[in-house]
């Protein structure tokens, strides 16, 4: 599981601890700048592999613009 805040916000913190709560410690892709308790902050042509699925972060301003794939696998 990969939680992805786009805009990296309160609203996106809010949900994050939320999610943290119900499902305890998942990774989380975040924008520059978020302020995601947790986040790791991912840069725009980095792609990322869970779970035999591929997330490509296509640009991360204003927010994160992502594009999904699966792996052969």
């Amino acid at each position: 599981m990969l939680i992805i805040s786009l805009d990296g916000d309160r609203a996106d913190a809010d949900a994050v601890l939320a999610l943290h709560d119900r499902f305890g410690a998942v990774p989380v892709a975040a924008p520059p700048l978020h302020r995601v308790p947790g986040g790791r902050t991912v840069v725009a042509d980095q792609t990322i592999v869970v779970e035999g699925h591929i997330i490509a972060i296509v640009a991360v301003e204003p927010r994160l613009e992502i594009a999904f794939g699966v792996t052969d696998e």
